[in-house]
């Protein structure tokens, strides 16, 4: 009972900040799946908010809602929503399953109130919790102010770190669109700009996006790195043109062939 108030409340703590979401809207929906589906093993909320031909990138599980059936059989699987954002059709959520001690985002497109497909990018929690490297945990925002910055400003922003940093090979790039004193939550990277620039030295280190999503201060990039054949989910926070903070998630590359579903994972 404790655990599920302490869940309960944090979904009403992250309901409340987002502000202007409309009733219904995409994000409730996908918070009502992770209370009900993960939290509470409610089963019937699979029949009433997932699409019956549900589309399953998950390299694991097959296709279809019944697929994700067994996961709450013997009772709740806990799933603790750290950061989610929507935009058109997707919603993105990061989120902790204590249980597998796995870190991961999940990508979901609505249609008409249903989820229709999932993608998602796992990652097992390394301990000591907080890096060793950053002193950063892997969740958490260092900050909750909001900015005036558009969507579409943010994701010009980050459009250009992939176009001309990752994949022409430009480090200086960083100088005007990272700030100095970046804040990493990637376990193994330190903080500041500067730490991002070695990924370049020899040469561009091609990133795909597959899809983006802006939300408030946030844009989150679907990403296949395929020089170390893996797929991504990295998410940003913004503050005056400038990216101030990350956190991401990667997991290596299945192939579509040799996925349950026979679908690729982006």
């Amino acid at each position: 009972m404790q655990k599920n108030i302490k869940i309960i409340l944090g979904a009403i703590i992250i309901m409340t900040s987002l502000g202007n979401t409309q009733p219904n809207s995409n994000l409730e929906i996908v918070s009502e799946f992770y209370q009900r589906f993960f939290n509470e093993a409610d089963i019937s909320v699979v029949d009433e908010l997932i699409a019956k031909d549900y589309i399953q990138h998950n390299p694991s599980i097959p296709n279809g809602r019944d697929a994700i059936k067994p996961f709450v059989a013997d009772g709740p699987f806990p799933a603790y929503i750290k950061w989610i954002g929507s935009e058109g059709d997707l919603v993105f959520v990061q989120v902790e399953y204590p249980i597998i001690k796995t870190a991961a985002f999940d990508i979901f497109r609505l249609n008409n109130g249903i989820i229709q497909e999932h993608w998602d990018v796992q990652a097992t929690i390394k301990e000591p919790l907080i890096s060793p490297t950053n002193g950063n945990a892997i969740f958490g925002a260092s900050s909750n102010k909001h900015s005036e910055a558009s969507l579409e400003t943010n994701k010009a922003v980050i459009q250009k770190l992939y176009a001309e940093f990752f994949n022409e090979g430009k480090a200086n790039i960083l100088d005007e669109i990272m700030a100095e004193n970046y804040i990493q939550h990637n376990y193994g990277i330190a903080n500041g700009r500067e730490s991002i620039k070695v990924f370049v030295n020899d040469g561009p280190f091609v990133a795909e996006i597959k899809r983006m999503l802006a939300f408030r201060d946030y844009v989150v990039v679907h990403v296949y790195y395929p020089s170390i054949a893996s797929v991504a989910v990295d998410l940003y926070r913004l503050e005056q043109n400038q990216i101030v903070e990350h956190w991401d998630v990667m997991q290596q590359l299945t192939n579509a062939e040799e996925t349950v579903s026979g679908n690729p994972m982006f």
